[in-house]
């Protein structure tokens, strides 16, 4: 075990918040600081569908950190999030696409996807009794 439950608690908790927060400015000032970041001009559904999954996946992020030892399925949903983000900024800030300031966001959830799968990997859940 790397961390403990509260150590990974914890971890679930800060991107959670993160996740949370980020989704709301983002949101409510979407059209002050989406085109620091090279988001186009356009049809604002794709960016609010976008943003409240950030939302939707940063509570699932609080709820396996108010219990890590039953919400594997959220994490491994979290991993397949954060590296499609990752990609798609990579990708796109390639392609010129998105500036260089949506990379810090991307690196953050590649991090984050990281840990995540270390986390499912060393984890010592408890056993349970079989029904």
């Amino acid at each position: 075990m790397i961390f403990s439950r509260t150590g990974w608690s914890r971890i679930f908790l800060i991107k959670g918040i993160y996740n949370i927060c980020l989704s709301l400015i983002l949101m409510i000032w979407a059209t002050q600081l989406l085109p620091i970041l090279g988001t186009p001009a356009g049809n604002p559904a794709y960016v609010e569908m976008f943003l409240l999954l950030c939302l939707a996946f940063g509570v699932g992020y609080l709820i396996v950190g108010l219990d890590v030892d039953s919400n594997a399925g959220i994490v491994v949903m979290g991993i397949l999030g954060q590296v499609s983000v990752f990609c798609v900024v990579i990708v796109q800030w390639h392609g010129g696409v998105v500036y260089a300031w949506s990379l810090p966001s991307g690196i953050i959830d590649f991090a984050f996807a990281v840990a995540f799968a270390l986390f499912l990997w060393t984890y010592d859940y408890p056993v349970r009794a079989a029904r």
